[in-house]
């Protein structure tokens, strides 16, 4: 079974504003695919740490990036 991550979409890109997103508990991330639009997440650490942890490696993402499939 794929792990959950609640995502929503970044306006603001740049070294300075993963900063504050880190501050604020949340992870900048960045999802790729095959003739696709790069789309910019945050995502709650709360979500990330287990998944790092246990190593999984498949996801499933609700939230902004719900339509995406």
């Amino acid at each position: 079974m794929a792990e959950v991550l609640n995502v929503t979409i970044r306006d603001k890109l740049g070294s300075s504003h993963s900063r504050r997103l880190r501050k604020t508990g949340l992870v900048p991330a960045v999802l790729y695919g095959r003739k696709e639009e790069t789309l910019h997440l945050s995502i709650p650490i709360d979500d990330v740490a287990p998944i790092i942890r246990r190593g999984t490696k498949l996801v499933d993402m609700k939230g902004a990036v719900a339509d995406i499939a």
